[in-house]
This record gives structure tokens, C-alpha cells and sequence, in this order.
């Protein structure tokens, strides 16, 4: 079962509220997109407390008409973290769609900082397509004329500031997850030539 979106939305405003309204809701489920840390599952599992014997469904998938950002400050000082920002229809996010429990999303939205540092963003999404025939995709998809679509949310960083640069300890745990799900390798490289401090 896919919860809407559009209603975790609202809900996911107050993510202190959604913690104790999602209690016992384990067996619904929800799509979301990582692009930054959280492509590392060790770091996902930490954020949602999940167990490191629990297995997330995850599967590669690109996010058309956004590019990757660094311009979301967790402290006023210091690096960068990761965000997608719209941008050209030829700039594309790779990166991985997991699917999760409401007791994981509430979590998530926690320990991201929702809604100050993050906000939710609702999106489409195109699997890799060999991928298209996954468990994920059959539970998930959605047509769009003969597109195959996953409909998931993803986070937002709520500021609109320059970009700057992440930290190389950051950056490590990107490409560490990114090189795990097996995103393209082209944007392996493009991930490999972020200038870090």
C-alpha cells in the first residue's frame, strides 16, 4: 500500500506529530529519493532506526529537471550538505528510491531536520531501466502514456543560498553509497570531480 503523498506531506510538517500518528503503521509504505547521504544505507538504517539485519527495498533512479546542490547549512559555519534544486529539463539527480515504513519516514523527517533545515517535495521518478520488472516498480509505478514513473517524495534544502563546498568525509559517504547502488558511471565521475574542503 502507497500512502499518498500529498497527505504525508501535510502530515509531515510536524514530524514530532507524525511520529506518534504513525505508531503501529509499520506495514504502510512509502517511496523515498536519496541523493546525498542517505544513498549510504548504513547512514539511512541510523536515521530511521532500522536494524542492520532489516533489508529496505531500494532501487537506482534519476531525477529529471533538477540538479545536485550543496547549499544546505546545518550550522551557520562549515561545509555544505546536498539538495536538488530545479533546474534545466537536460539536468538530471541520480540516485536511489527506497521504500520505507511510516515509523522510518517519521524518523527521517526527524533527524533530517524537517521543517527548518528540509522541507518535503513530492516528485516522479524514472527507474533504471533495468530495473523496470523489480518488486519496487510493480508495487510503486505509475504510466505516464508508455513512461514507466515511481512516485516517491524527496527532500529539500530550505535554502536558496550559492552553493558551496561539502566536506571530503561527506562527499566520501556520497560516492560510497552512490558506487553500492550502482548509479550510472558517468555520474560516478561527475560525484568524483566535487571540489570538497
Amino acid at each position: 500500500m502507497l500512502f499518498p503523498i500529498s497527505l504525508l506531506w501535510i502530515l509531515g510538517s510536524n514530524p514530532f506529530s507524525s511520529i506518534s500518528l504513525f505508531e503501529g503503521l509499520g506495514s504502510v509504505r512509502v517511496c523515498y529519493f536519496a541523493y546525498g547521504s542517505n544513498l549510504d544505507e548504513s547512514v539511512l538504517k541510523k536515521r530511521t532506526k532500522t536494524t542492520d539485519s532489516e533489508i529496505i527495498p531500494s532501487i537506482p533512479a534519476t531525477l529529471d529537471g533538477y540538479r545536485l546542490a550543496f547549499n544546505s547549512p546545518k550550522l551557520l559555519m562549515g561545509p555544505a550538505f546536498a539538495s536538488v534544486v530545479k533546474s534545466t529539463e537536460k539536468s538530471r539527480v541520480h540516485g536511489s528510491v527506497y521504500e520505507i515504513n511510516l515509523n522510518q519516514y517519521a524518523w527521517l523527517l526527524l533527524t533530517e531536520g524537517v521543517p527548518l533545515t528540509y522541507k518535503i517535495h513530492p516528485v516522479e521518478l524514472d527507474p533504471y531501466s533495468n530495473y523496470s520488472d523489480s518488486a519496487l516498480v510493480k508495487s510503486n509505478g505509475i504510466r505516464r502514456g508508455n513512461i514507466l514513473k515511481i512516485s516517491a517524495f524527496t527532500l529539500l534544502g530550505t535554502s536558496d543560498g550559492p552553493d558551496r563546498s561539502p566536506s571530503k568525509r561527506y562527499m566520501g559517504i556520497i560516492k560510497k553509497g552512490a558506487r553500492k547502488h550502482g548509479l550510472d558511471e558517468n555520474y560516478l565521475s561527475y560525484l568524483e570531480g566535487i571540489d570538497t574542503i
